[in-house]
């Protein structure tokens, strides 16, 4: 077992955190979460090291119905099965804004489940939680089935013909979405 070691869940904000990851449906009802992972983890190695992660990536016809997907935000990869919106290099074209507008705009269904979950607990707005070798053993090293030293540059690299796939359905959104 990997030595725990306290930085690890300090997230950006230099604040101990545990990532909580969540996929909700249209009737903001959670139909996925995964927690655990130290704050300072990334986005796109929580999900690809997720059981509903894994299944998307790999088998995506197995959990999503054709010609459907989740959204995410920029901080995850895209697949077939997980748009994320374009990089805003300051050169997003007409076409490549609406996208990302309406992508948004749907992501804001995670917000609100979110807010509705912690209005609902009112003790996990203000959870305080002591970090010790302990709880963090069952919390988080028995979840963790993925590689923790792989990179997501090993991620894009192994998955190069899924991000392919993710790219053409993404831009034919795009020319949709804009009619």
């Amino acid at each position: 077992m990997p030595k725990l070691d306290r930085n690890m869940f300090c997230n950006r904000k230099q604040v101990p955190s545990v990532i909580l990851q969540g996929i909700v449906d249209a009737n903001l009802m959670f139909i996925d979460i995964f927690a655990g992972w130290p704050g300072r983890s990334h986005d796109a190695r929580v999900y690809r090291c997720s059981k509903i992660g894994q299944k998307i990536i790999n088998d995506p016809e197995s959990v999503l119905p054709p010609s459907c997907h989740i959204i995410g935000d920029g901080a995850y990869p895209l697949t077939e099965g997980l748009m994320i919106p374009f990089k805003d290099n300051g050169r997003l074209t007409r076409e490549q804004k609406i996208f990302n507008k309406k992508l948004s705009s749907s992501r804001i269904l995670i917000e609100q489940a979110f807010g509705k979950l912690i209005g609902r607990f009112r003790k996990l707005k203000y959870a305080y939680m002591c970090i010790t070798e302990i709880h963090l053993k069952y919390l988080i090293w028995d979840n963790f089935d993925c590689d923790p030293v792989s990179t997501e540059i090993d991620f894009l690299e192994s998955n190069e013909e899924e991000a392919i796939s993710g790219l053409e359905k993404r831009n034919m959104l795009c020319n949709l979405l804009a009619l």
